[in-house]
């Protein structure tokens, strides 16, 4: 299958706001429809150059309501067979009128963001908490989708459920990302708090069957890099970007908030821009990283966060400041795996309070007993007449993400690592997936009845 190319576009650096995480400098510069035409022409060669096919076309700013070409722009990206038409306002601009135009033009959806509770929110968006849940019902009732994208510093950290609770039936999606500072700063997240937050979203919203479309989602590499999926990867790392940035004076960009330039798309073209960077040819080779990063099993879908280096470190080749994956010897990693493997395998993982090495000793005797006396036929087809009966089913890829959740816990990169941990254990691998297979279809049982205060027939 073709991979989608996605690209941003910033309209205008002017804006009606002035939010404190912001990176946008205000310079007052609007795109004229030529230059656009001209911008729309480069990525549709690149894209095709590349035998990519149209993914989103993302308008931001500034504020991209204030062009007065927004509504054309987004008719030539539809035009263009872009399958999704994206638009990142503060809502000020939001009546029901300009909402039914943008539905018109191919808008499928706008992002309209809170920043925490009221009074945070406030203090980060210009005291704007009525104006954007206004936006929002008006979205909604005009049949325009509306998501809500959160971005993390210590000023909101501990409020990631109040936000989902109050998106909660007012938008189609919340997700979180880090703040990468800048001139306005915030502070970055500590390790431990980013690590809180990304325990909290995980063990709280994240149920079985959410993982394919779940409500909240984080928007970070981090939670590719530790739940081993692939939701969230580093354009850096890739030989060719897939989401080209190119802002309102023709600047290009990999990522916005590393705020580096790599070209600009009015005097070179798309495609020589990303050939020809120093910038993207010194990160890829892995060699110019720091040591953690360049050692890391996982560098190639996550790469470490090269835009929050750069504002930590001064250095795009330092380390990740908030990279989460630390020695096991770190208690709080250490108590997150835990809680994973509560979560995914909770038959055997056992109560997060117990030891690591007591946890995988309930895990090494629970395959035992399910080997030595694995449940009858009559049982098996009970556990599998229930959850056909409330409607539940069990997908290979479930399995296998359960699988590859268990691996990152233990240590077993390769699949050979886990072959030889079954093997000392005198577990075979069929045995190991039956026994996963089994009691993750009973699990769904047993939660779904939990649910319905209901017994088994």
């Amino acid at each position: 299958m073709p991979f989608r190319l996605h690209f941003q576009i910033h309209l205008t650096d002017d804006c009606n706001q002035r939010c404190l995480h912001c990176y946008s400098t205000n310079r007052e510069y609007y795109l004229d429809r030529e230059q656009f035409d001209h911008i729309l022409n480069e990525v549709l060669v690149y894209m095709e150059s590349l035998a990519m096919v149209p993914g989103r076309a993302i308008f931001c700013g500034g504020e991209p309501t204030l062009s007065p070409i927004l509504l054309d722009c987004m008719r030539k990206c539809s035009k263009a067979g872009f399958r999704w038409i994206s638009l990142l306002t503060n809502g000020m601009s939001m009546s029901p009128a300009f909402a039914r135009e943008l539905l018109k033009a191919g808008c499928t959806r706008a992002q309209i963001c809170i920043e925490g509770a009221r009074e945070t929110h406030n203090a980060i968006r210009n005291g704007s908490w009525d104006q954007v849940l206004r936006a929002w019902e008006t979205c909604r009732r005009i049949g325009l989708p509306v998501v809500n994208q959160t971005t993390l510093h210590p000023l909101n950290c501990g409020q990631v459920d109040e936000v989902v609770q109050i998106c909660q039936g007012k938008v189609d999606h919340v997700s979180f990302l880090r703040h990468v500072p800048h001139e306005r700063d915030l502070g970055i997240l500590s390790p431990s708090q980013w690590m809180d937050v990304l325990r909290t979203i995980y063990l709280a919203y994240y149920r079985d069957g959410q993982y394919e479309n779940p409500f909240v989602s984080v928007k970070d590499i981090h939670w590719s890099h530790i739940f081993l999926t692939h939701t969230y990867h580093c354009d850096y790392m890739g030989r060719y970007p897939k989401t080209p940035i190119i802002d309102c004076n023709g600047d290009v960009y990999v990522c916005r908030r590393s705020n580096v330039v790599l070209g600009n798309v009015f005097r070179e073209s798309l495609m020589d821009i990303f050939q020809t960077s120093k910038t993207l040819a010194q990160i890829r080779d892995r060699q110019n990283l720091n040591p953690r990063c360049r050692s890391c099993p996982r560098l190639d879908v996550c790469g470490g966060c090269r835009g929050m280096a750069l504002a930590v470190h001064g250095d795009m080749m330092a380390e990740d400041p908030q990279c989460c994956l630390q020695e096991p010897s770190d208690g709080n990693t250490r108590e997150f795996l835990r809680q994973k493997m509560n979560k995914m395998l909770p038959t055997f993982a056992g109560d997060i309070s117990e030891s690591f090495g007591k946890m995988f000793m309930k895990l090494i005797e629970s395959l035992r007993e399910f080997r030595s006396s694995p449940p009858t036929l009559r049982e098996r087809r009970r556990i599998i007449r229930a959850a056909k009966k409330k409607g539940l089913s069990l997908s290979l890829r479930e399995v296998q993400r359960t699988v590859d959740n268990f691996r990152a816990a233990c240590g077993l990169n390769k699949a050979e690592d886990t072959k030889q941990w079954l093997r000392s254990h005198r577990i075979s691998l069929e045995q190991f997936q039956d026994y996963l297979t089994f009691s993750l279809i009973q699990d769904k049982v047993e939660n779904r009845l939990k649910a319905s205060n209901g017994v088994p027939d």
